[in-house]
């Protein structure tokens, strides 16, 4: 099962919501809740941005990844300078869970007609398409903001109201990805899907195999995905193996503080390519010094695609030191 070392190290640096906010000074909660306040927080951070690194990541919508929620009655609460957060469960019982309601039209309800009306908005003020930024949490990890901790047990006490739970928002995640498309244009089935469970590395192997596969695959079945994709960041190494259960083509495991260089190496399934980090936190308060060192022993240890995210407060020196440890392993891209 051993892979091989990637022989391409390939890097792409992002810039975060929380990094456009710090550079325009203005807060997350403008960015998330007012159209015009977002796009003034683009122009300011990427002229910011291209003054101190000579680049020019993009337009970006902020992704609230509890937007398909809302749909389900989820109440989000917006902090001003923190992530939009769920105020309360909304699952309390199994007849809670009968009295949700069932989504026809994602798009008409909740907080997604705000977030069309911004992406439009954000399209005309740039002359051109951009990213489309649609929360749509799997099952796993939208069981647990649905319903609480309760859900980690509710797999032991309860597994037929878990599966019940777990049926549901894949529906849900299924109509929102194709409601996703058809506003951009896309055909309802095929090209790449991903998915983001970070919860799901809370289960046993054994557990996942039950409550987490058959629902991977029916939502990459269902949009006839052709490439599927992965973001999760609480998996063990014992979870790797399983990731073929699902013919999964990409893990990204972002900050998973349990999987190492070397576990990905050893544990993943032959074909399923993966990328891996410069944490966040480093970026932030590290030197140029360990940046680099790190960069070097992870490529070493066998990692060849990393994504690097940048945070507030950005540390320029270390964001530079970043990129010139990846040019001299491989090509850089800017997001």
């Amino acid at each position: 099962m051993r892979q091989q070392r990637c022989p391409i190290v390939r890097t792409a640096i992002i810039f975060g919501y929380d990094a456009y906010a710090w550079y325009a000074r203005r807060s997350l909660r403008d960015y998330y809740l007012d159209r015009r306040a977002a796009w003034e927080i683009n122009r300011l951070a990427r002229r910011r941005i291209g003054d101190t690194f000579g680049w020019d990541p993009g337009v970006k919508m902020p992704y609230l990844a509890y937007a398909s929620l809302t749909a389900l009655g989820v109440e989000i609460a917006y902090p001003p300078d923190g992530e939009p957060m769920i105020v309360r469960p909304v699952v309390d019982s199994p007849a809670d869970l009968d009295g949700l309601p069932h989504v026809r039209d994602v798009l008409a309800v909740g907080a997604m007609p705000d977030l069309i009306d911004m992406w439009r908005y954000l399209c005309d003020k740039e002359g051109r398409a951009v990213s489309l930024s649609l929360g749509n949490e799997a099952p796993v990890t939208a069981a647990v903001l649905v319903r609480g901790s309760r859900f980690l047990t509710d797999v032991y006490d309860d597994p037929g109201f878990a599966h019940r739970l777990l049926s549901k928002l894949t529906d849900l995640f299924i109509v929102t990805a194709r409601a996703r498309r058809s506003v951009v244009g896309q055909p309802p089935t095929g090209g790449s899907v991903g998915m983001a469970d970070d919860f799901a590395g809370l289960l046993s192997p054994p557990q996942y195999r039950e409550f987490v596969v058959p629902y991977y695959n029916r939502i990459y079945e269902s949009l006839g995905a052709d490439h599927r994709t992965l973001h999760s960041e609480l998996l063990r190494a014992e979870h790797l193996p399983m990731l073929a259960d699902f013919s999964l083509d990409h893990f990204d495991p972002h900050t998973d503080q349990y999987l190492t260089v070397r576990n990905m190496v050893e544990r993943m399934p032959a074909g399923i390519g993966w990328n891996w980090r410069i944490l966040t936190y480093n970026v932030v308060t590290g030197t140029p010094e360990s940046l680099a060192r790190e960069f070097d022993q992870a490529v070493a240890d066998g990692a060849g695609d990393f994504h690097v995210y940048v945070s507030a407060p950005v540390n320029a020196d270390n964001v530079r030191a970043v990129a010139e440890a990846a040019r001299g392993h491989g090509d850089v891209v800017v997001a």
